[in-house]
């Protein structure tokens, strides 16, 4: 229940960075979920929700090998596609994880940055309805100092960037797509 009301607030935060350009595109104000998950997609849309995935699967896959250099590469990687695109704003919380991530100086600080990393593209995820088959959301209870940690990755096999090499399989998977899970 924790985790619920952690991804209600985190999607809550999201809208309110999105509510700006909403209102500048002039669609109606936030008024229920469905209007937010509508504006959401007007405004992060699946295909560049998709597009940060490639970068964002080689920073989790880096840190799941307990990789610095290659998470940082992968930021840096995601960072550049964000800031080319013509949504800046609207990938605000990505961007800014992004940043901390390239600016880490260990897999401590990395670990904690992806993880806002993640419980932001996560949501813009299940928002812009993205359909993306073997992609999984990834939960290990263990990570974040106990309090439970997601991400996404490609497979059903737990990578678990958090982690890494020390309990490379903690964690559970649910399909991105999944309805029951959404």
């Amino acid at each position: 229940m924790e985790k619920m009301n952690r991804i209600v607030a985190l999607s809550l935060v999201f809208a309110g960075l999105l509510a700006p350009l909403a209102v500048s595109a002039g669609l109606p104000g936030v008024g229920s979920l469905d209007k937010l998950k509508e504006q959401a997609k007007a405004v992060l849309g699946p295909e560049q929700v998709k597009s940060y995935m490639e970068p964002y699967f080689a920073i989790q896959k880096a840190l799941a090998g307990d990789d610095l250099a290659g998470a940082k590469d992968g930021a840096s990687q995601l960072k550049a596609l964000i800031e080319s695109g013509d949504k800046v704003q609207a990938a605000k919380v990505l961007l800014n994880a992004s940043v901390s991530l390239v600016d880490s100086a260990d897999l401590a600080t990395a670990r904690v940055a992806f993880n806002s990393l993640s419980e932001g593209l996560i949501v813009a995820a299940k928002t812009s309805g993205v359909q993306m088959d073997d992609v999984y959301v990834a939960t290990c209870p263990m990570a974040a100092d106990g309090e439970s940690a997601s991400w996404l990755q490609e497979g059903a096999t737990v990578a678990n960037p958090y982690l890494g090499t020390a309990m490379s399989t903690c964690g559970s998977v649910v399909p991105l797509n999944d309805k029951a899970g959404k």
